[in-house]
């Protein structure tokens, strides 16, 4: 799903411990097999997705729940994935 709207923000913005909705993906990252991928293990619109870590000294990779899994997926994929906060 391609969607964009004036209140999501790439899943790179958040920071540990902050929760959002998946929105959806940018129109590029539809065409790519890792983005299906992550549609098979639950990276789906409207699921809950929660920061847990950025990797340190300005490193390559977040770590993410969705679901009951922890994926580490790279900053250049995360940034393609479009995301709603969850208000506090």
């Amino acid at each position: 799903m391609i969607l964009n709207n004036e209140k999501s923000v790439p899943l790179s913005r958040l920071q540990p411990g902050e929760a959002a909705r998946i929105f959806g993906f940018d129109a590029e990252a539809s065409l790519e097999p890792f983005f299906l991928r992550l549609l098979e293990v639950g990276f789906l619109p409207g699921e809950r997705i929660e920061v847990l870590n950025h990797s340190p000294f300005g490193g390559d990779a977040i770590s993410v729940q969705v679901m009951e899994g922890v994926y580490a997926i790279r900053v250049s994929e995360a940034r393609r994935i479009q995301v709603v906060r969850e208000v506090p």
